[in-house]
């Protein structure tokens, strides 16, 4: 997504007839044309951005200069040399507010009888490589808060760690820190937490052992963990040796909702939306709900929170009497000594071992 808007900053500067390697330029300079290419953004609708949008661009081409190649040691929106434009989009802002246009856009959660009709469809089934694809993704979509496509075509085999806890419980683990959405390469302040994917020992829906079975049928010949279903798949082998594309996985829950027949076209920033709203409204508090979902601060949380309940939200109620939300879902956050486990069973705190671990239309972005 972040490079998809630094494409805004490359037509802005080819439409003012300067040089569109911006990368190059001097700090004071870059300056003075974020200075005019700010104010000028605008929806294809001609309506202005957000504030989320404002911000999100800015990152964006913060990021893309601190990416190879370029490697710049800058930053955009804290560098006193671009404290300037800096004003002009806290400017903008401010307008957005007075003109009452400041408000938060929520991601839309996945409603209870969506998520129902998630397992019962087919689209779930663990029989064929698509529909065991589908599940893996959705289980590993909500149990890890994972965001929308960011870091989906990076995952590989050795990317979760299969573990038993003091309880010999089953469970997988990230085993390694994923560059976050805002920040590139290693922050101290980066996936600290550590979120857990448990087993449901004797439910048809176990995500632990539908990962197991899902990796079994992978091509050893490729070590991505999203690659493409075969038509004609082998005993052992239900993938080619070919990692799916970006623009593919970003995709996946919008294919899923209509091969389900779902209510409502979903995006795979829904399935997040889905997790922060389901522990917000079990009790959870923010921080805990951050360290899940990966959001660095509480504002940035709210867009994946929906409000009170509405007749397309997802239920509470069974959160609360034991994240029936979750129908495959385990998830244990360490940081707080909190897991969540199984349907009917309430939070119970770990006693030991404190460790720490991209405007579509029709769609809810």
């Amino acid at each position: 997504m972040y490079a998809f808007r630094v494409t805004y900053m490359y037509g802005w500067l080819t439409e003012n007839q300067y040089s569109d390697k911006f990368e190059e330029l001097e700090s004071s300079i870059l300056n003075e044309r974020l200075c005019f290419f700010y104010p000028s953004l605008q929806t294809k609708k001609g309506t202005d951005y957000s504030k989320s949008a404002l911000v999100g661009i800015r990152a964006a081409i913060s990021r893309h200069l601190t990416s190879p190649p370029y490697n710049r040691n800058v930053n955009l929106m804290k560098d006193n040399a671009f404290m300037t434009s800096n004003h002009v989009i806290t400017g903008m802002i401010k307008t957005l507010k007075r003109a009452g246009k400041d408000v938060t856009v929520h991601k839309k959660p996945v409603a209870e009888g969506d998520i129902q009709r998630l397992y019962s469809s087919g689209v779930f089934n663990t029989d064929s490589p698509a529909t065991l694809q589908n599940k893996v993704f959705w289980d590993l979509m909500l149990n890890f808060g994972r965001r929308g496509q960011e870091g989906l075509n990076s995952l590989t085999k050795s990317s979760f760690g299969k573990f038993k806890d003091d309880r010999d419980h089953t469970y997988y683990k990230m085993t390694y820190n994923e560059a976050n959405k805002t920040h590139h390469g290693v922050d101290s302040h980066e996936n600290r937490q550590e979120v857990r994917m448990y087993e449901k020992s004797g439910d048809e829906n176990c995500p632990v052992a539908s990962f197991d079975f899902y990796v079994s049928k992978l091509s050893p010949k490729c070590n991505a963990l999203f690659q493409q279903p075969l038509l004609y798949p082998k005993p052992n082998c239900w993938y080619a040796n070919q990692a799916m594309g970006k623009n593919k996985l970003s995709q996946m829950m919008p294919r899923i909702s209509n091969e389900a027949g779902l209510s409502y076209r979903y995006t795979n920033h829904c399935i997040k939306a889905t997790v922060g709203t389901g522990l917000k409204r079990a009790g959870v508090d923010d921080l805990t709900i951050m360290s899940v979902t990966g959001h660095r601060n509480i504002k940035s949380l709210e867009s994946y929170v929906a409000g009170p309940h509405g007749v397309q939200s997802i239920q509470s109620r069974g959160i609360e009497k034991g994240r029936k939300v979750y129908r495959d879902t385990q998830t244990v956050k360490c940081t707080k000594e909190t897991y969540h486990h199984g349907n009917n069973e309430k939070d119970q705190s770990l006693t030991n071992g404190k460790k720490r671990t991209k405007d579509t239309k029709g769609t809810s972005n």
